[in-house]
């Protein structure tokens, strides 16, 4: 998991959602690297769920990458991931061209992740919390790099600045209100953590990519999530 943690370095941009079920959707990323096909299939299975389907890039226009195509004798047979150890052949990008397989083009994965809503109907900090667990599962906790820059797409594609999450401060700790571990985090600096301002017990995740303490009787818009 350490591995996995670290790769995300990478990832620079969400690009989509395709949805699964009601509860899980799946998520694309562009990776800040290039690479040829294999090294992109091998990446995409060991940091994420695999390499992008097409029509989740193509939907949104985007241009050269490296798919799940794999063409053989330039005729597309099958959308099938590239060979492992595979070194030479014709290989298809997102923009269905044929391009030799060694070569180096940007990386699209995806991922299978639990449902983030954005809720922009500012509420206070317990309104939202009553309102997420009424329409979906609860208020959003963040677990992770990934998580967190669905959360941010999500505020970035509404323009609000600022969203409650499921963090409170409760007794001498901040805790997710839905009982996940507080491993992964982003505070705005390091005393807020363990020392928030009086009556700044809610938490908020800001347009400048990390966490806040705040007055819970603010309304803002929120984050909920489906599971």
């Amino acid at each position: 998991m350490q591995g996995k943690s670290r790769s995300v370095d990478l990832l620079v941009l969400l690009l989509c959602g395709a949805t699964l079920t009601s509860a899980l959707v799946r998520e694309t990323f562009e990776i800040d690297t290039t690479m040829n096909c294999s090294d992109a299939e091998k990446y995409c299975r060991q940091y994420f769920d695999g390499m992008a389907y097409v029509h989740e890039i193509l939907d949104d226009g985007w241009g050269l990458a490296w798919l799940v195509g794999f063409r053989s004798d330039n005729m597309l047979t099958s959308w099938t991931m590239c060979h492992s150890g595979l070194v030479s052949g014709n290989c298809t990008t997102v923009g269905n061209t044929t391009v030799l397989c060694e070569s180096h083009r940007t990386v699209y994965c995806h991922e299978n992740m639990r449902e983030i809503i954005l809720v922009d109907s500012p509420m206070t900090f317990d309104e939202a919390v009553a309102y997420c667990r009424n329409e979906y599962t609860d208020m959003l906790s963040i677990r992770s790099l990934k998580e967190h820059t669905i959360a941010l797409r999500k505020m970035r594609d509404a323009k609000v600045k600022n969203a409650w999450i499921g963090l409170r401060f409760v007794g001498e700790w901040w805790m997710w209100l839905n009982g996940d571990p507080l491993e992964y985090v982003t505070w705005k600096n390091e005393e807020l953590s363990t020392c928030p301002a009086e009556k700044d017990n809610c938490g908020i995740l800001l347009e400048s990519e990390v966490w806040d303490s705040s007055p819970c009787d603010l309304n803002e818009s929120f984050l909920c999530y489906n599971e």
